[in-house]
């Protein structure tokens, strides 16, 4: 690899490491907001409360195109036809999201949103038939029994509730893989153009949910709400705003499991932090989960190193719904963006590289019948 190359990709792995950490941080502060605007502040008001996080960017981004600070793709009829249907995934997302709290307590609810990067695994073998290198599994499956652990309450649910919120669940990973295909796909959209195109849409969506599920009546004709109210809901989409703009972002620099890791081990954060801030206690299970998932994130961070140092870019996405170094050729119809060496040192042309869990001479842990590591029909 020559000096240039080598450079360039050490670059983009710290350019994806720090937004990384910077989405976890802005995560972390939104969840917390939320929860501090919803119970301290009431505004009882998911719906709404995701619409305003979507006025606040679409007028953020709008400034950064007036700005001149990106150059838009040209969009044709089926590039805006991808962009609603990618809309009414984001807002169904939201939906299922609420409407599964509602069904379910919040105990299942995190147990089963816990299992997302499970969800994401098989989703995209499903969809790619794309897989994982074994060695990644167990820390996922640490991650997600550390995030379970961290569950103060002893889970109810019912049938409806439960399909609700697994329904919910695999909503959250097409959402995730949808908004990458987007930006490392054949369209190739900045993260910035495409919640330009997206935000119109998406309030549009959820303005006519709130209205469907009574919030837009009841918002309007609500006592409680007050100028301090106002203020927290516009800091509260400010930092919606820079949230969007980095989460859109990340998506184009790493893997969707990647980033269900980073989000369960937010989550287990959150429930630390709150304990601080809202009351309560670190009880044994409680500590016993927090260790886990942390074990669990940090083993998975190695198996990433590994296999980045084994094959260039690991963590970069594909327009498969994954990453080089997590194995498997990109989806239907679209070609690895890839370079690299065979064993006699020649480069590989660039689109021509072997599925690395080849390379790798590792074994799927999805999808074992022949074949099932080839590009799907």
């Amino acid at each position: 690899m020559a000096p240039a190359d080598a450079t360039a990709k050490k670059s983009s792995g710290a350019s994806g490491t720090t937004v990384l950490a910077i989405w976890f941080f802005l995560n972390l502060l939104i969840t917390l907001y939320s929860k501090a605007v919803f119970s301290i502040h009431k505004f009882p008001y998911p719906l709404l409360m995701t619409a305003v996080h979507i006025v606040c960017t679409s007028i953020g981004v709008e400034v950064f195109a007036m700005a001149g600070m990106f150059e838009p793709a040209q969009l044709d009829l089926n590039g805006w036809v991808q962009i609603v249907k990618f809309s009414f995934v984001f807002t169904l997302n939201v939906w299922l999201s609420n409407a599964s709290l509602m069904a379910v307590s919040v105990a299942l609810h995190q147990v089963v949103r816990s299992s997302t990067p499970v969800f994401t695994i098989v989703l995209t073998w499903m969809l790619f038939r794309k897989t994982y290198p074994f060695s990644v599994l167990p820390p996922v499956l640490c991650v997600c029994l550390g995030v379970a652990l961290t569950v103060r309450s002893t889970p109810t649910w019912t049938v409806f509730g439960l399909a609700i919120t697994l329904a919910g669940t695999c909503m959250a990973v097409l959402k995730g893989i949808a908004t990458q295909q987007l930006q490392v796909g054949s369209m190739k959209l900045s993260s910035i153009q495409l919640l330009q195109c997206l935000c119109p849409l998406a309030i549009v969506e959820l303005l006519a949910l709130s209205a469907a599920f009574g919030e837009l009546g009841a918002v309007i004709v609500d006592e409680n709400l007050t100028w301090t109210t106002g203020m927290h809901l516009l800091g509260i989409g400010c930092v919606a705003c820079a949230l969007n703009l980095v989460s859109f972002k990340v998506s184009g620099l790493v893997s969707v499991l990647t980033l269900n890791i980073a989000g369960n081990v937010k989550q287990v954060a959150t429930c630390v932090l709150s304990v601080f801030i809202f009351g309560g206690s670190l009880g044994f299970q409680l500590l016993c989960g927090i260790i886990l998932a942390s074990v669990g994130a940090f083993w998975y961070g190695i198996e990433s190193r590994k296999l980045k140092a084994t094959v260039g870019g690991a963590d970069k996405p594909t327009p498969g719904g994954g990453n080089r170094s997590e194995g498997g050729p990109s989806g239907p119809g679209i070609e690895m963006v890839a370079t690299g060496r065979k064993g006699d040192g020649s480069e590989v042309e660039e689109g021509k590289l072997e599925a690395v869990a080849h390379v790798l001479d590792k074994k799927p842990f999805v999808g074992g019948l022949p074949g099932s590591g080839g590009r799907a029909n």
